[in-house]
């Protein structure tokens, strides 16, 4: 049997391999990204709004909104967005970590934590992650990371 080297990578089909379920409305995704400056985060919250409504599966849209929503510093917002990308993918942890950011700008020590210790429990060698829980604690957030 005859191999070439390398071998054919297969292409790539979401966070850690898994398949995407909802298509991509590229249409707006990426002009919606390109509008994350200070100057135009209402025209981002807006245009990712419309990303949601026309496919409201596709997690990284709620994720995109989530970040801009933090930004804007409507944590509260920002929090069930990125709820609403966990609900859609539970391995997403950078809207685990995003939570748990927005919980540390309310002074919501203890929520913070336990959404540090979901990304973590994700992806085990996130640095700054394992820090903020680390502020987390140090604030009230309980202690150890198992709490």
């Amino acid at each position: 049997m005859i191999r070439s080297w390398p071998p054919p990578r297969k292409p790539f089909s979401g966070v850690n391999g898994a398949a995407r379920a909802t298509p991509r409305p590229t249409g707006l995704f990426a002009p919606a990204s390109g509008r994350c400056s200070a100057s135009s985060l209402a025209d981002a919250e807006a245009l990712f709004g419309r990303v949601i409504e026309l496919n409201p599966g596709f997690a990284e849209g709620w994720n995109k909104r989530a970040t801009v929503r933090f930004l804007r510093r409507d944590f509260r917002a920002a929090i069930a967005d990125c709820r609403e990308t966990l609900a859609r993918n539970a391995k997403h942890f950078g809207a685990a970590s995003g939570e748990g950011l927005c919980h540390m700008s309310l002074n919501e020590f203890p929520e913070a934590a336990v959404c540090f210790r979901r990304a973590l429990d994700i992806h085990p060698h996130l640095d700054a992650v394992r820090y903020n829980l680390a502020r987390a604690e140090a604030e009230g957030g309980g202690s150890g990371y198992l709490n």
